[in-house]
Formats: structure tokens, C-alpha cells, sequence
């Protein structure tokens, strides 16, 4: 008799000693392809060296992840001064974005279950309003000259869409 809590009715019950595991997730092929788009768009991105940020592109002003691709590069290095000088907050963003993209990819490939232990989970929506707000605040005090300022100037007269505004 199962004695767990009316709560837990949705989960699957452990097996019991000696009954064979549930196999893991089965290959997705569409669900791989489409875990892999993500990925596939920022190697295109490098690979005809298109600009990452489309807001200074567009309007001279770096967004607010500008510098997180920087700061990634440096934290891999173990730089951390240069990682805190492009954007402080990538040892944050950088995992969790990081996740968000290989999480999917691990459960369409099968090696992963959906929602069943550390690897099956997704980043809960609270984290990301929290690092949403987070990462706002930091690009308001860097665009104001805290935090060791921008790495990337601020030049609305080179944007596409607001130059004209400055001639």
C-alpha cells in the first residue's frame, strides 16, 4: 500500500528493490533539433562576425548584457578583473543562461529525464525576474558611471536609428 502524501499522487513512486528502473527519456530528434537552434544561431552569429548587440547597433547605447560575452571569456581564464570589468554579474548569467541552452539538449538527446532530478529541472521564472531586475539595476549604475563605468561607449550618434537626431 502506497502511504505517501496526496501531494506527491502526480509523482511516480519509486521502484521497489529488485523492479527494473524506468528507462530514461527516449531520443527526440525534433526536440534535439530544436534544442540545438539556440546554439546553432550564436555559432552563426561568430562565424560572419555579426554584432551581438543589436541595441548599440541600433541606438549607440550598449544593452544591458553588453560585455557578458567579454566578461565569459575572461572568467574562463580565471581573469576576474577583466570579468568584473566587463560586466559583474556573468558568474551569475553565464551558468544559468548556459543551463537554459543545455538543459533541453541533454533531455531530447535522452540523457537527461524532464523534471526528474538535478539535471531534468529547469531554471525556476523567480530566478530569472530576479536576474532580470538584477541585471537591469547593474546596467543603470554602470550606464551612470558606477561599477567601474561601461567597457563600451556611450555614442547615440553612431546608432543606426538615432544618429539622425544628432546631425
Amino acid at each position: 500500500m502506497d502511504t505517501r502524501p496526496a501531494d506527491d499522487a502526480l509523482e511516480p513512486a519509486p521502484p521497489s528493490p529488485g523492479e527494473p528502473r524506468a528507462p530514461a527519456r527516449r531520443f527526440d530528434g525534433r526536440g534535439l533539433l530544436a534544442a540545438l537552434t539556440p546554439w546553432a544561431l550564436v555559432a552563426v552569429f561568430f562565424l560572419v562576425d555579426a554584432p551581438l548587440c543589436p541595441t548599440k547597433r541600433l541606438f549607440g547605447v550598449p544593452c544591458p548584457g553588453c560585455g557578458l560575452t567579454r566578461a565569459s571569456g575572461a572568467l574562463a581564464h580565471f581573469d576576474l578583473a577583466a570579468m568584473w570589468a566587463y560586466h559583474p554579474l556573468a558568474p551569475l548569467v553565464v551558468p544559468l543562461v548556459g543551463w537554459a541552452l543545455l538543459r533541453p539538449v541533454l533531455v531530447a538527446a535522452g540523457l537527461a529525464r524532464p523534471a526528474q532530478g538535478v539535471l531534468g529541472r529547469a531554471v525556476p521564472g523567480w530566478v530569472w525576474g530576479a536576474l532580470l531586475v538584477l541585471v537591469l539595476a547593474v546596467w543603470g549604475l554602470r550606464l551612470a558611471g558606477l561599477l567601474g563605468g561601461h567597457p563600451d561607449p556611450i555614442a547615440p550618434e553612431t546608432g543606426w536609428l538615432s544618429a539622425p537626431f544628432f546631425h
